[in-house]
C-alpha cells in the first residue's frame, strides 16, 4: 500500500473528526494506526527527514476532535526535527489557531521553539492578531527560556519595547532569578509600571528562598510604589519565615511601625500557623495585648492545619478578650463545619445556652446549607430563636436545597407556618429556583401575601422562565392581573427577548396596551437595544413619538457609541438640544469613560468641541475621574491644562489623594508649583496628609526641604498635630523649627 496515500486518506479522516466535534456531531475517531513517519509524510512527503518515532494511533492525537497531551503524542512531536516544524505549523495553522486546540497550542510552540527558538518565534509573529497567537508566543518563549536561558535573553536585547519584550520579560525573570537575582531585578525596569508589581513578588517569593537577607537588602535599597512594597514586603516574609522564623520576625520588625509593620506580620503568623501552629501559639502568648497580637490569634484560627481544626475552636475559646474570643471562635467553628460537620454540630450542642450559642448555631447553620441543605433547615429551626438570625438561616438552606431539590424545597415551605420567616424563604426560594426550575416555584406565589415581596419573587419566576422558553413566560405574564407584578414581569421577558431578536421586542411591544405597560416596555427596548445595535436602534428611537422616552434612548446610543465609535456619539449627544442639564451630565460622563480607557489623547481633545463651559465642566470631572483611576499623574497633568474650567471640588481631592498614594513625593512638588495660593494650601494639606499616613518620615523630611516657603509653618503644624498621637519625637522634631510662634504653638500643644 501506497504510505502517502495511508497518511492522507488518515488525516482526512481526523480532519473531518474535527469539524464534526466543532459542530457538535459526537463521532468516535477511527481506529486506523498511523505512524510518526507517515503521518508527518503528509505534510512533508519525505519521512526520512524526520527522525523515527514510536507507532502512534490517530485517536492518540485527537479525541472527539481535540488534540490531547498524552505520553504517545509527545513522543511523536518530540521526534520531528527542527527543520520540519516550519512545514508542520503550515499544514496545522487551522488547528492551532482553533479557540479549542490550546492543548496542541501550547504544546507545538513550546516544543518547537526548544528546537529552533527564532524560526518559531518568526512563525508566530506573522500570523495576525488574536487571542490565539498571544498564547502561542507565550508558550514559544516558555519553550526558548527554558532550553538555552542565556540564548533568550540575548534574543530579548534586541526586541523593542512592546508586548513581545514584556511578556518575555515576565517570563525571564522567575528563571533568572535563581542564577542572578541581581540581573532579575534589574530587568523588571523594562516592564511597563503596571506590570511591575506581579514581577516584583515572583521575583522576591523566589529569592528569599536562597538568600532572605539579601533579598531584604534589595527591597530595602529599591525605590517602588507603597503598595508594592506592602505586597513585596508580605512575599519576602511568608517565604522567609518558613526556613527561619526568629530571622523573618526580626526582620519584621525592622519595617516602619503601622501598615507596613502590620501587613508584614500578618502574612508570617497565616504562612508560620500552616507549618508549625504550637510554635506561633509560644510566640503569641509572649506578646503584650494589643494589635500585633490580635492579628496572630486571627491568624492561628484562620490558618490551622485542617486535620486539627477542633484544636483551633479549643484555642480561639480560651483567648481573654470577650470580642475577639467569640468573633475567632465563630470563625473556627465554621471552618470546622466544612471540614468535619459532625464534629462542630456535637460541640455545638455542648455549648452552653446564651447568645453565644446562638451565633454559633447561625454559623454551623449557613455552612451547612452549601453542604447539607436539609440539615441546615433543621439546624436553623431546631438550635436558634426566633429573630434575624434564623431568618437569614432558614433562607440559605431553603436556597441550597432548592439548587439540590425543588420539590423537596417547595414541600419544605409549604410545612413552615404562615408567617414573615416563611415569606422571606419563599423569596429566597424562588431567587435560586429561577436559575434551575422557574415553573416549580409558580405554586410559591399563592403562598406569599400581596405587596412587594409577591411582586419580587415574580420578577425572578420571570427571569427564569424568559430564558429558557420566553412565549410561554409571556403568556404566563399576560394571564396575571393588571398590576405592578404583570407589569415588573413583561419588562424582564423584554430584556430577554431584546437579547435574542430586538426586531422582534419591537414588534411585539407594538401589540400591547397601555394597560399592560407599552410605554415603560418602549423604553426598555430603547435603552437596552442602543447598546446592542445603536445604527438600527438610532433609527427606530427617532420614530418614537414620546420625547422622554426618545431623549433616555439616545442617551443609552450615545453610551454605547461610545466603545465603538466615541466621536459620532459626541456629536450625538450634542444634536439632542432638549435634553435636561441632569441628563447631559450623565451621557458626557458615560462618554467620557469609555473613550478616555480607549484613546485618552482624543478624548482629552474632545474638551474643545464642547459648545458651552457647563458641558465643558460636566465632561472634564468626569474624564479626571477615570484618569485618575488608572494614572493619578496623568490626571494631575490633564488638572493643569484644563485649569480654567471649573471642576468640582470632588473630583479635584480625588485626582489629588488618588496621585498623593501612589506618588507622594511627585504631588507634593506638583502642587506647591501651583500659583493660586487657596487651591495650593487645599492640596498640599491632602497631599502631606496622605503622605504621612504612609511614611511620616519621608514626609517630614520633604516639609523640611521647603522651610522656607511661606505656606511651611501651616502645613508642619498640621503635619505635627496629624503624627503627634503615634511618632511624639518626630512630631516634636518638626514642631521646634516652625517660625511662625502661633502656629509653633499649635503644634506643640498637640504633642502629648
Amino acid at each position: 500500500m501506497n504510505t502517502r496515500l495511508l497518511s492522507c486518506s488518515s488525516l482526512a479522516l481526523l480532519s473531518g473528526l474535527l469539524l464534526g466535534f466543532l459542530a457538535g456531531r459526537q463521532q468516535e475517531p477511527a481506529a486506523t494506526g498511523v505512524s510518526v513517519p507517515a503521518l508527518t509524510d503528509r505534510f512533508h512527503g519525505n519521512p526520512r527527514s524526520l527522525a523515527q518515532g514510536p507507532e502512534v494511533k490517530a485517536g492518540d492525537f485527537f479525541a472527539g476532535g481535540i488534540w490531547r497531551s498524552t505520553g504517545r503524542s509527545l513522543a511523536a512531536l518530540q521526534s520531528v526535527n527542527a527543520a520540519a516544524f516550519a512545514g508542520l505549523a503550515e499544514e496545522l495553522k487551522a488547528e492551532l489557531l482553533h479557540p479549542y486546540q490550546k492543548e496542541i497550542r501550547e504544546t507545538f510552540c513550546r516544543t518547537w521553539a526548544a528546537k529552533d527558538p527564532q524560526a518559531a518565534i518568526g512563525f508566530i509573529e506573522s500570523l495576525a492578531s488574536s487571542a490565539m497567537k498571544e498564547e502561542m508566543r507565550a508558550s514559544a518563549m516558555k519553550g526558548w527560556a527554558g532550553e538555552n536561558l542565556e540564548g533568550f535573553m540575548g534574543w530579548l536585547k534586541t526586541q523593542p519595547d512592546g508586548t513581545t519584550l514584556h511578556e518575555g520579560v515576565r517570563l525571564a525573570i522567575p528563571l533568572l532569578v535563581s542564577t542572578d537575582p541581581q540581573a532579575a531585578l534589574a530587568l523588571t525596569e523594562k516592564l511597563p509600571a503596571h506590570f511591575r508589581s506581579s514581577a516584583y513578588t515572583d521575583l522576591f517569593s523566589s529569592w528569599v528562598l536562597s538568600s532572605p537577607d539579601a533579598a531584604a537588602e534589595a527591597l530595602k535599597n529599591l525605590t517602588i510604589t507603597y503598595h508594592d512594597r506592602l505586597a513585596v514586603q508580605s512575599t519576602l516574609v511568608s517565604g522567609w519565615v518558613v526556613k527561619d522564623p526568629a530571622a523573618a520576625l526580626a526582620w519584621a520588625g525592622t519595617l516602619p511601625a503601622g501598615q507596613q509593620r502590620i501587613h508584614a506580620l500578618k502574612s508570617l503568623a497565616a504562612v508560620w500557623t500552616e507549618n508549625d501552629p504550637e510554635a506561633v501559639i509560644k510566640h503569641t502568648e509572649t506578646l503584650p495585648q494589643g494589635e500585633q497580637k490580635t492579628h496572630f490569634q486571627e491568624a492561628i484560627v484562620t490558618c490551622w492545619p485542617p486535620d486539627r481544626i477542633g484544636e483551633a475552636f479549643d484555642f480561639a475559646s480560651k483567648i481573654q478578650n470577650p470580642m475577639e474570643r467569640d468573633s475567632l471562635s465563630l470563625s473556627a467553628l465554621e471552618a470546622w463545619t466544612r471540614i468535619k460537620p459532625e464534629d462542630a454540630q456535637k460541640r455545638l450542642k455542648e455549648l452552653p445556652e446564651g447568645p453565644f450559642r446562638n451565633r454559633a448555631a447561625s454559623a454551623v447553620a449557613m455552612q451547612l446549607a452549601a453542604s447539607d441543605p436539609a440539615l441546615a433547615l433543621k439546624v436553623a429551626r431546631e438550635s436558634l430563636t426566633e429573630g434575624k438570625l434564623r431568618s437569614e438561616a432558614v433562607n440559605a438552606a431553603i436556597s441550597g436545597l432548592a439548587q439540590r431539590d425543588p420539590a423537596g424545597a417547595v414541600a419544605a415551605l409549604s410545612a413552615l407556618p404562615a408567617d414573615e420567616e416563611r415569606s422571606k424563604a419563599i423569596r429566597a426560594a424562588c431567587r435560586t429556583l429561577s436559575d434551575y426550575e422557574p415553573v416549580a416555584a409558580l405554586g410559591l406565589l399563592e403562598l406569599l401575601p400581596a405587596g412587594r415581596a409577591r411582586t419580587d419573587a415574580a420578577m425572578d419566576i420571570s427571569f427564569g422562565m424568559a430564558a429558557r422558553d420566553p412565549e410561554a413566560a409571556k403568556q404566563w405574564a399576560m394571564s396575571l392581573p393588571a398590576g405592578s407584578v404583570r407589569t415588573e414581569s413583561l419588562l424582564i421577558i423584554t430584556d430577554r427577548l431584546l437579547e435574542a431578536d430586538p426586531a422582534a421586542a419591537v414588534s411585539w411591544a407594538a401589540t400591547l396596551g397601555a394597560a399592560e405597560g407599552r410605554g415603560r416596555i418602549e423604553e426598555r427596548i430603547a435603552n437596552q437595544w442602543a447598546q446592542r445595535d445603536p445604527e438600527s436602534a438610532i433609527t427606530w428611537m427617532r420614530s418614537l413619538t414620546n420625547p422622554e422616552i426618545r431623549q433616555r434612548a439616545l442617551a443609552s446610543a450615545v453610551e454605547a457609541l461610545a466603545y465603538t465609535d466615541p466621536q459620532r456619539g459626541l456629536a450625538l449627544a450634542m444634536s439632542d438640544g432638549s435634553r435636561e442639564a441632569e441628563g447631559m451630565h450623565t451621557v458626557l460622563g458615560s462618554l467620557a469613560k469609555q473613550w478616555s480607557a480607549s484613546n485618552m489623547s482624543e478624548a482629552v481633545a474632545a474638551v474643545d468641541q464642547l459648545p458651552n463651559e457647563d458641558m465643558k465642566s460636566s465632561y472634564v470631572g468626569h474624564l479626571l475621574e477615570q484618569i485618575s483611576n488608572e494614572n493619578p499623574r496623568q490626571a494631575a497633568e490633564v488638572l493643569v491644562k484644563f485649569g480654567t474650567i471649573p471642576v468640582d471640588v470632588g473630583v479635584v481631592s480625588h485626582v489629588v489623594g488618588t496621585f498623593a498614594g501612589q506618588e507622594p513625593l511627585a504631588a507634593a512638588n506638583w502642587a506647591a508649583r501651583f500659583g493660586d495660593a487657596e487651591f495650593r494650601q487645599a492640596a498640599l494639606q491632602q497631599v502631606v496628609q496622605e503622605w504621612a499616613g504612609q511614611s511620616p518620615h519621608e514626609a517630614g523630611q520633604w516639609l523640611a526641604t521647603t522651610r522656607n516657603e511661606g505656606w511651611n509653618d501651616e502645613l508642619t503644624a498640621q503635619f505635627v498635630a496629624q503624627i503627634a498621637g503615634q511618632q511624639g519625637d518626630l512630631a516634636r522634631s518638626h514642631a521646634e523649627r516652625i517660625r511662625d510662634p502661633q502656629w509653633r504653638a499649635k503644634a506643640l500643644e498637640a504633642i502629648p
